[in-house]
């Protein structure tokens, strides 16, 4: 099971203090961005400042913000490696026939790039928005367990059914899971078909992030 650690702050210092803490035992870490207009929570959103980090691990934005598609290309300027929009933020489908126009732009653009693209969705947000057609487009899909934009939340398992539908239907797409994950969600999201875990207060509020990391890991 690969395990992202997730970090939700509002300043820089704070950002890299706990990368620095988790780079050694991961290969990726999500950072949380929130513009508090999507989500009610606002948190930083500088990504010139990475330019001054060089860190071990690959970066991912977790973009919870309004109209993404104008924003992601700063981020890609900056190092991160993965972008994640949400479906919610970015469009539905036209006529039901694959993703909107600018969730194909934007993959498309980012693969340019060299790096990856996902989508999250919302624990609210049924699947009728994903189509057959997205699987093209996709490197991942990350799905919420708890409200957008705030740590420390309890996973919600009506959730579960969500992860096992988007299994069956994205069987080659990485599937991520965000939000309330410990050992014990963490065992019941593998068993639906999860492949990565994002997770946060369990890491650092853990006296040792790395045995917090081995343990979900270890599922």
């Amino acid at each position: 099971m690969e395990v992202i650690p997730v970090i939700i702050e509002k300043t820089f210092p704070a950002i890299a203090r706990k990368i620095r803490l988790v780079e050694s035992y991961v290969n990726w870490i999500q950072l949380d961005i929130a513009d508090g207009i999507f989500v009610p929570n606002e948190t930083w959103n500088n990504p010139e400042e990475l330019n001054a980090g060089d860190f071990a691990a690959h970066l991912e934005a977790h973009l919870m913000i309004v109209e993404p598609e104008k924003h992601f290309q700063k981020w890609l300027n900056a190092g991160v490696k993965r972008i994640i929009a949400h479906i919610e933020a970015m469009g539905q489908r036209e006529k039901g026939v694959g993703p909107s126009r600018s969730i194909m732009d934007v993959a498309e653009a980012v693969r340019r790039s060299g790096g990856e693209f996902g989508i999250a969705v919302n624990i609210e947000t049924g699947l009728s928005s994903f189509g057959d057609h997205f699987a093209s487009y996709l490197d991942l899909i990350l799905v919420m367990t708890v409200p957008t934009g705030f740590g420390g939340q309890k996973f919600n398992e009506g959730a579960l059914a969500k992860i096992k539908s988007l299994r069956q239907a994205f069987p080659h797409v990485k599937l991520e899971v965000d939000g309330g994950i410990n050992p014990e969600t963490a065992k019941k999201c593998r068993d639906a078909g999860a492949d990565t875990l994002v997770a946060g207060s369990h890491i650092f509020t853990s006296p040792d992030v790395e045995a917090a990391i081995k343990q979900l890991q270890a599922v």
